[in-house]
């Protein structure tokens, strides 16, 4: 507590060289597994190494997305048009893509 009364907030605080592993795998999962997406055809639309983890790749959809497994989470809306989002485990990393 301050002396005002207040709770102070606590951060946590990592050392630097966690963090630089934690990024340096994560480049290294993310660009095997674009570098494997592309090579077998796949558009890549977004990369998103943040937010802890596994990384996170967009892409565009494509008949052949079966090849890459049964997707984990399907998500279906209809935002003005009907859509289904699928996510799937690939490479260790998250792979998207979006189906109207």
């Amino acid at each position: 507590m301050t002396t005002d009364g207040r709770i102070q907030k606590k951060t946590i605080v990592f050392r630097s060289d966690v963090h630089q592993d934690y990024i340096s795998r994560s480049m290294h999962k993310a660009a095997c597994a674009v570098n494997r997406l592309m090579r077998d055809g796949f558009v890549i639309e977004h990369v998103n190494l943040g937010g802890g983890g596994q990384p996170k790749i967009s892409i565009l959809w494509h008949p052949r997305v079966t090849h890459l497994g049964e997707p984990r989470s399907v998500r279906r809306g209809n935002d003005g048009r009907p859509y289904e989002q699928c996510l799937v485990e690939f490479e260790g990393c998250q792979v998207s893509w979006e189906r109207s």
